[in-house]
């Protein structure tokens, strides 16, 4: 969790904001947030949910990153309908991944460059969400991480996903 919240932190850093570790967990724990922070919290809570549960970006490319889009989009400011990515263009950031899926961190880059050549390096919260996704999801086609789809209970989706298991022992 602990580095999860730290991409986090680092994802909003990238629009300009600054944001503690210690900012998100008390708005996790408690719901509240500092004054100065509340909308960098707010976008690091997003951008957590992402990197907690990033969709599949082979399977299902327009979802996926239509939800990454959404998580790294600055709070309170209104995003241009003629800077988004058109639907039909984004299975080809994911393509762009395939041929390099093999080796995943080499796909989650093609991805990430794609992403950024198309939408004019717009966003670069959305490029590394882009690469992480795609990154995850080709390591778990190699069989290199473990599949979590299993195992969610209702805490968990009530919570947004951004519980994690803890084993102990």
């Amino acid at each position: 969790m602990e580095t999860s919240l730290l991409e986090a932190a680092a994802s909003v850093g990238l629009e300009g904001e600054r944001i503690s570790t210690q900012g998100m967990v008390l708005r996790l724990t408690s719901g509240t947030a500092m004054e100065e922070d509340a909308r960098a919290v707010e976008m690091a809570l997003k951008v957590l949910t992402v990197i907690r549960r990033p969709g599949d970006p082979f399977s299902a490319p327009v979802a996926a990153l239509r939800r990454i889009e959404a998580a790294a989009a600055r709070i309170g400011q209104t995003r241009d309908e003629g800077d988004r990515l058109e639907d039909a263009e984004l299975p080809l950031v994911v393509e762009a991944s395939r041929t390099w899926s093999h080796v995943p961190i080499l796909g989650g880059w093609r991805a990430a460059a794609s992403y950024a050549f198309r939408s004019r390096r717009n966003s670069p919260v959305a490029e590394r969400l882009v690469f992480m996704a795609v990154e995850g999801a080709a390591r778990h086609l190699q069989g290199l991480s473990p599949d979590r789809r299993g195992g969610r209970d209702e805490l968990d989706e009530k919570a947004g996903g951004l519980l994690m298991l803890v084993v102990t022992g």
